[in-house]
């Protein structure tokens, strides 16, 4: 005789699509921790820091600014404001200028956070 089945009470998986770029942008970031695990950390604010994700992220911030150019043209722009050349009040150069330090601080930040020494200010 077979015995009847017990409802199961567990409710069914959640599944979501992701692109090829979502996939891999989420497995990196959830590094060698489970998929489900990371997802469900994140969404429950129950995760443990993933330090491998932080130092890819970190790392590949890094690397964005750096190809960006950003430091050396602010500081073009300020220099040019300095001399007259685009900017003629001096509140412009002002905002350059904390630019320019910001973007500094960003990155002093980011190598101190991957356990780099940051090189001499330019």
């Amino acid at each position: 005789m077979t015995q009847p089945q017990k409802p199961d009470n567990r409710p069914s998986p959640l599944s979501i699509r992701l692109n090829a770029a979502e996939w891999k942008t989420l497995r990196e970031l959830a590094g060698d921790e489970p998929l489900s695990a990371y997802v469900k950390g994140i969404v429950f604010d129950t995760r443990r820091h993933n330090p491998a994700a932080s130092q890819l992220l970190l790392a590949r911030s890094l690397a964005l600014l750096g190809q960006s150019q950003l430091t050396s043209n602010i500081a073009f722009l300020a220099d040019a404001a300095r001399s007259g050349s685009v900017f003629d009040n001096e509140s412009s150069v002002e905002v350059l200028e904390r630019a320019c330090a910001d973007i500094r601080h960003i990155r002093r930040i980011l190598m101190q956070s991957l356990g780099k020494r940051p090189e001499a200010a330019r």
